[in-house]
């Protein structure tokens, strides 16, 4: 499959091809051309051949960015597509400064801003891959403090990066404050649209009751933890999917745990 998009990509670009023949790239060819250098560009990254990926990638932007790419050849998801593999390998590449560039335009997209937060995780993770947790963390929150509570992909974004901290002992402390920091943005003012708030806040209910019903972080706070508990039972009263009805005997159990007299 990739000796076949090599061979399209080839003719299309060879002396006297359509590209050398054409100012602008016409509907038809153009959007399979683009097409094409998006899947070899896809199958190079996945086989590790990142340098060739990148530049294939870049090739792509150079021709949006020169105009030659009118706006009826192609969908603002394959220019998407085409930053989001830009942005992530040169993440790898350890080139902050492109891949922040990349994640800048992928925000700036017309309809894109309910996919920010996938983006900027999606760079957080491959920065993860030569950083560790702490590059991931890092970036997660270099998002945090550029955007705000009212912007639309701040809360998923805190809500992914409490997620992860919360997997490891030593950063359950820090899950909690992102946890509390989610919860009390939106007390006195309202959520932006698009955001997904009721589901991210009772999750952050969840979490948090689970949190402080625990010792192992010194987090352990029942009062705190039974009020969360509450909230989240009181929400999901009329919800009979299986995952929370799983939830809420969990949170019954916490309950009924703190119950003065309970076994300990």
């Amino acid at each position: 499959m990739l000796a076949r998009y090599t061979s399209l990509q080839e003719q299309v670009e060879g002396p006297g091809g359509l590209l050398a023949r054409s100012q602008k790239i016409e509907e038809g060819w153009g959007s399979t051309y683009l097409e094409v250098l998006n899947m070899r560009s896809h199958l190079l990254a996945r086989r590790g051949a990142r340098e060739e990926a990148k530049q294939l990638a870049e090739k792509a932007l150079r021709l949006f960015d020169e105009g030659r790419i009118p706006a009826n050849v192609v969908e603002d998801f394959v220019l998407a597509d085409f930053l989001a593999r830009a942005m992530i390998l040169a993440a790898r590449d350890k080139d902050k400064a492109r891949a922040e560039r990349y994640l800048l335009r992928l925000a700036e997209l017309p309809g894109r801003n309910t996919r920010t937060a996938e983006y900027v995780e999606k760079l957080a993770e491959a920065e993860r891959e030569w950083g560790g947790e702490e590059a991931y963390a890092a970036r997660m929150t270099w998002w945090l403090r550029r955007v705000g509570p009212s912007d639309p992909s701040w809360a998923p974004v805190l809500y992914t990066l409490a997620l992860n901290q919360s997997l490891r002992k030593e950063t359950r402390p820090a899950a909690a404050q992102s946890y509390e920091q989610l919860l009390s943005a939106y007390e006195k003012n309202p959520p932006p649209a698009g955001v997904g708030w009721p589901n991210i806040q009772t999750h952050c209910w969840l979490n948090l009751a689970d949190l402080y019903s625990e010792d192992s972080a010194g987090l352990r706070n029942m009062p705190r933890a039974r009020e969360l508990a509450q909230r989240y039972l009181d929400a999901t009263k009329d919800d009979k999917s299986a995952a929370v009805q799983r939830n809420r005997a969990k949170m019954e159990e916490l309950l009924r745990a703190a119950e003065p007299g309970a076994p300990r």
